[in-house]
């Protein structure tokens, strides 16, 4: 297998594979795990923005975050919340360990081109391992959402 969809309970597994190319079927794998037991089989990871993100930098799997929404709520949100980044690993870490890419910046090309240049390039996988490894020691173990919590207020109160 070389990709593996996580999906939640309450998705149609039929749904999703009349969703997929013919020629990529026998290539994806879907499973109907937590996100948590998906990531041990992954080496990198697209992910939506979210606590997704949080979670695959706990598993210290590598990753490109994407998000996009409709226009009306992109314009809004742009306005009413300013942060230097969406992914709570690039805001808890107060720098950018992963790439984000954002509404307009989804595209297929910009996806792999940031995609290709971890998985190609052993030295920045390597970098991104080490920083979402010390993202993990940052936050510890016990007490965690708390910490979270603390350092996404304080960011959005520097922001206002």
């Amino acid at each position: 297998t070389k990709f593996i969809i996580p999906i939640a309970p309450s998705i149609d597994s039929n749904l999703i594979q009349k969703m997929l190319p013919a020629s990529l079927v026998n290539q994806i794998t879907l499973l109907r795990q937590p996100l948590v037991k998906a990531l041990e089989n992954v080496a990198f990871a697209l992910v939506t923005s979210g606590t997704a993100t949080l979670e695959t930098a706990l598993a210290e799997v590598p990753m490109v975050v994407v998000y996009k929404v409709n226009e009306l709520s992109y314009q809004l949100g742009r306005r009413l919340i300013s942060v230097p980044h969406i992914s709570l690993v690039n805001l808890i870490a107060e720098k950018e360990i992963v790439p984000e890419l954002i509404q307009h910046d989804t595209l297929p090309e910009n996806i792999t081109r940031h995609m290709r240049s971890q998985l190609d390039n052993p030295e920045i996988y390597l970098k991104v391992c080490h920083e979402l490894k010390e993202l993990k020691k940052k936050l510890g173990r016990s007490g965690a959402p708390a910490r979270v919590a603390k350092a996404i207020i304080g960011i959005l109160k520097e922001n206002e």
